[in-house]
C-alpha cells in the first residue's frame, strides 16, 4: 500500500493555509481546516488512484470541493510511496 508523505512545499502550503484563515476564522477552526485536507489526502493510501488525471503525466489532481485547493499527487514515485 502506497505511503503518504508530505513535501516540503506542501507542508508550506498548509502552513500558509492556516496563516490565511486563522486571522478569518481562528486557530481553532483553521487547524481544522488543515485537518479535513490532510485526512482527505490520507484516502490516497487506501484510493491511490483517486482524482482527476492532470495534464502533466504521471499526476493526478486531487480537487477539495469544500475549499479552493488543489492537490497535484505524483503517481508512486515508488512501489511504497507517493509524494505530493
Amino acid at each position: 500500500m502506497p505511503k503518504i508523505v508530505l513535501t516540503d512545499p506542501a507542508q508550506s502550503d498548509l502552513d500558509d493555509i492556516f496563516n490565511h484563515y486563522a486571522p478569518i476564522v481562528g486557530d481553532d477552526e483553521a487547524e481544522q481546516i488543515v485537518i479535513r485536507l490532510l485526512e482527505q489526502l490520507e484516502h490516497l493510501e487506501t484510493f491511490p488512484g483517486m482524482g482527476r488525471p492532470s495534464l502533466k503525466p504521471d499526476v493526478r489532481e486531487v480537487v477539495f470541493t469544500r475549499y479552493p485547493f488543489l492537490a497535484p499527487i505524483v503517481s508512486m514515485l515508488t512501489p511504497t510511496r507517493s509524494r505530493f
